[in-house]
């Protein structure tokens, strides 16, 4: 985040702060000020979001020269901190992974959609306690990176994890107990069994009267209606697109997710060099079952779908309901001229 710039009386929005209430530790981030305020007791009020600890947003008082702060409902009064290294805390560790120049741009994209996740959160309009599901985890370190940082409800799974039914689930169920084990606060992750390739049941509208012929022709493929999915406000993946078979999975399952709730947050990253012919098959596969990929940030600048021109780096894409537009989220600069750069 870089050094927070203080002004006369208030803080920049964007500044990072930290402070103790009642022996519990808070980080929050500034996303607004109100600079009308006038009252002298209590200075100018500063709007945060809670990072840890809580997920709220409020107003609180700050006082810039003392660095005091008061919460503006229970008036309770500490000091703060300013925070200048950045506010979600990256301290998962994948034992595993020797942290390599080749196998950091190999994850690139998990850590592309955590800088937009940290920057765009009080942009995305989700509700507190946001329940949030992430398809193929892979290692887990992009789905474990959010529930730490977004504590949200003690005792209840806000954020879900997801793999394929082999050795896949079993490494992330091993990384998610060692990052436990390191003292993360991960109660509230859960960890689940999630196959594409299950023909997932929507209704005849919402299907392709070929794809399900084609269907209907594979024997061995029960329907499936994932019930303990269904209260999702935010689906994450990385890099979901290896071939052309999981294109047309991928498509499938994010239809079925849409047609459960068309007020979904679908938010992918990939690697745009990383099987190009794959994804462009991702890209039909979507229109085909009548769901629309927007960009919404980009490594090399705000991009142009409709060009021929082939895209670059990490794009983040946003995926919504064709002709469902008032869901989806305004173009941010947040990743641009971070394409020669490894996030770490």
């Amino acid at each position: 985040m870089g050094n927070a710039t203080v002004k006369p009386g208030i803080l920049e929005v964007g500044s990072g702060i930290g402070f103790a209430i009642d022996g519990t530790s808070y980080l929050a981030m500034v996303i607004a000020n109100c600079e009308e305020e006038t009252d002298p007791r209590y200075g100018v009020p500063h709007y945060v979001r809670y990072i840890s600890g809580n997920c709220a947003r409020e107003w609180v008082w700050l006082d810039v020269s003392s660095k005091t702060l008061t919460l503006r409902t229970s008036r309770k009064r500490c000091t703060y901190h300013l925070e200048t290294t950045g506010l979600w805390r990256r301290d998962v560790i994948i034992p595993t992974i020797a942290w390599s120049t080749s196998l950091l741009e190999s994850v690139r994209s998990s850590r592309r959609l955590c800088d937009y996740l940290e920057a765009e959160w009080p942009r995305l309009g989700l509700p507190r306690n946001a329940q949030i599901l992430e398809l193929g985890a892979g290692d887990g370190w992009l789905g474990m990176t959010v529930a730490r940082n977004l504590v949200a409800v003690p005792g209840k799974n806000t954020t879900w994890v997801t793999e394929k039914e082999d050795y896949r689930i079993r490494s992330l169920n091993e990384n998610v107990t060692y990052n436990m084990a390191q003292g993360l606060p991960l109660d509230n992750l859960g960890q689940s069994v999630l196959n594409w390739e299950h023909r997932w049941k929507v209704p005849p509208e919402w299907c392709d009267p070929k794809e399900e012929a084609e269907a209907e022709a594979e024997e061995g493929e029960p329907d499936v209606n994932y019930q303990a999915f269904d209260d999702f406000h935010l689906l994450l993946g990385a890099d979901l697109v290896v071939e052309e078979s999981s294109a047309q999975h991928l498509a499938q399952t994010i239809r079925y997710f849409l047609w459960r709730n068309q007020e979904l947050t679908v938010l992918l990253a990939h690697q745009m060099a990383r099987a190009p012919d794959a994804f462009e098959a991702f890209l039909k596969a979507l229109r085909k079952r009548h769901l629309e990929p927007h960009v919404v940030a980009s490594e090399t600048g705000e991009a142009d779908i409709s060009s021929s021109e082939p895209m670059a780096g990490v794009v983040i894409w946003q995926i919504t309901c064709q002709k469902q537009d008032q869901w989806l989220l305004p173009w941010s600069d947040c990743l641009t001229g971070l394409a020669e750069t490894f996030p770490v």
